[in-house]
């Protein structure tokens, strides 16, 4: 195929935008949101992430399953956030405050991953908080608590899908019923439009499965979408994953990268010839 010939105007356009697309971080890290019910091992999974691995926890005892890794110096998780007080509140703002203290040291720029641990409970901190400005701290939320929890949540989360370290943010699920077919389906255990508007943010979408077999229990994560829950994989397109995988983000990773090396090989190959 003739290669076009370009003006040097639009030559300097397509340099400056693939200078733009490399310095993006986005574009070489790693950002998963690893959605489960209790006890598929979201949490565990998290000592398979590329070191070292930051957990902000806002799930009770959930890094307990990481006591041995944090022992080790490989994981390192931030435990303040795990218990609120519902009548004066403190777990969100603690986070934003610490958070932002990290991000302005350059934290998160010498980190292999950083992960959140998890969605579901960070919204419920953000909600204690609204309703603590609101006046009624401990009370039952209405209707107009929701647009500023939503809001909250969604730019924190925004916030830590930037970052220059690969991310991972873990979430419960929930069951929703789609307006047009009325299926049950499994989704993100979040307010409103969020459990359609935070896996945009994200490239990676995986869930965590558990399953007992006769050997013990056999865990899993799924990439693509089955059933009912939703999943996919631009990373692991193409075959590269299969549609459950060995839950090991590293291992992930390796394989993924393999395939980028045999494709750009192969099509050196095909240009030299």
């Amino acid at each position: 195929m003739n290669k076009k010939i370009l003006s040097p105007e639009t030559q300097k356009e397509l340099e400056m935008l693939s200078s733009i697309y490399n310095k993006d971080v986005r574009s070489s890290s790693f950002r998963a949101i690893i959605l489960g019910e209790s006890g598929t091992g979201k949490t565990y999974m998290l000592r398979t992430c590329p070191p070292p691995v930051h957990v902000d926890s806002f799930d009770p005892g959930g890094t307990q399953s990481l006591d041995d890794v944090i022992a080790r110096g490989t994981v390192f998780a931030d435990t303040r956030f795990e218990v609120d007080n519902p009548k004066m509140p403190s777990a969100f703002d603690l986070f934003d405050r610490e958070f932002h203290r990290r991000k302005a040291a350059g934290y998160f720029a010498e980190i292999g991953t950083y992960c959140l641990d998890s969605l579901t409970t960070l919204a419920k901190a953000a909600l204690l908080k609204i309703l603590k400005l609101k006046g009624r701290p401990g009370g039952v939320p209405q209707q107009d608590d929701w647009l500023p929890q939503m809001t909250l949540v969604e730019n924190v989360i925004q916030e830590i899908s930037s970052l220059p370290c690969n991310v991972i943010v873990t979430g419960h699920l929930d069951i929703k019923e789609d307006a047009v077919t009325k299926q049950l389906l499994m989704r993100p255990m979040i307010t409103g439009k969020l459990t359609t508007r935070i896996p945009l943010l994200f490239s990676e979408i995986y869930v965590a499965e558990a399953k007992d077999t006769s050997k013990g229990i056999y865990y899993s994560l799924l990439t693509q979408s089955t059933g009912r829950y939703l999943a996919r994989t631009r990373l692991g397109k193409g075959g590269i994953f299969q549609i459950r995988e060995e839950p090991n983000i590293t291992n992930l990773l390796e394989k993924a990268k393999k395939a980028l090396e045999t494709t750009n090989s192969n099509e050196k190959e095909t240009t030299d010839d």
